[in-house]
C-alpha cells in the first residue's frame, strides 16, 4: 500500500521502519489470544489481549521527535485523548484482565488506545 488509505491514514511503509512487521505481530498476538481463549475456556482459563495505541516510552518519544513538530501535531490530532498512554494505564488494563472482574471475558481484545480507532478522522487543518 502506498499513499493514503481510504480513511486518510498512511500505509505501513510510510510509518517508518518496521511498521509492517509491528502490524503483523499485533495481528498475530490478537489471533493467538482468540485461538487460546476459545481452546482453554472450558478449563476455566481466560485468554485476552491488549490493543495498544502510542505508549509513553523513550522509544515512542524519540520516534515522534524525529518526525518533527508538524508531523507530530498531525498525528496527535488523531488521538482523541491528546496524549500517549502511560505505563501505569497499560498496567491497569492488564491487571483488570488478569483479575476476577472480567469473569466471562475471553478470546477478546481490550483496546487501550485513547479512542484512536473509534474516532480516526483527518484533522480539520
Amino acid at each position: 500500500m502506498s499513499g493514503n488509505d481510504e480513511r486518510g491514514g498512511r500505509g505501513p511503509e510510510q510509518q517508518g521502519p518496521g511498521a509492517a512487521e509491528r502490524a503483523d505481530l499485533k495481528a498475530a498476538v490478537t489471533q493467538l489470544g482468540r485461538d487460546l481463549g476459545t481452546q482453554l475456556a472450558r478449563r476455566g482459563i481466560r485468554v485476552n489481549t491488549l490493543a495498544l495505541g502510542p505508549v509513553e516510552a523513550p522509544e515512542t518519544r524519540a520516534m515522534f521527535d524525529r518526525m518533527g513538530e508538524e508531523e507530530t501535531r498531525r498525528r496527535f490530532a488523531h488521538i482523541p485523548m491528546g496524549q500517549f498512554a502511560t505505563l501505569d494505564e497499560i498496567a491497569a488494563a492488564a491487571t483488570y484482565l488478569a483479575g476476577p472482574d472480567p469473569g466471562y471475558l475471553t478470546a477478546s481484545e481490550l483496546p487501550v488506545y485513547g479512542g484512536i480507532r473509534a474516532a480516526y478522522t483527518l484533522p480539520d487543518h
